[in-house]
């Protein structure tokens, strides 16, 4: 093959594809918004805040005083901050 594509293409290609892939993961969170699932939490972050993941791996950030790591925790999802759902535990016992 003998034209290349050149490099302001191929970073102008690159950016496209990444502003869609973050509109569609938007989106995909979206429609989460209000509803339940069970989060399987692996960190605490410095913020305080727990990070854990869904059965399809979306993100959820959830706040809690009380160590939930390891532990499948139900959340109702109430929000967005662009990088993950913003959750709410559904039990506050733990």
């Amino acid at each position: 093959m003998r034209e290349k594509v050149d490099h302001h293409t191929k970073k102008a290609r690159t950016r496209v594809l990444i502003e869609q892939g973050a509109r569609k993961k938007r989106a995909f969170y979206e429609q989460y918004i209000g509803s339940s699932c069970e989060v399987l939490f692996e960190q605490k972050m410095e913020n305080g805040n727990w990070v854990g993941y869904t059965p399809n791996y979306m993100n959820i950030e959830v706040k809690s005083t009380h160590n939930i790591h390891n532990q499948i925790l139900p959340v109702k999802l109430k929000g967005s901050n662009g990088r993950a759902l913003i959750g709410e535990l559904v039990t506050q016992d733990r």
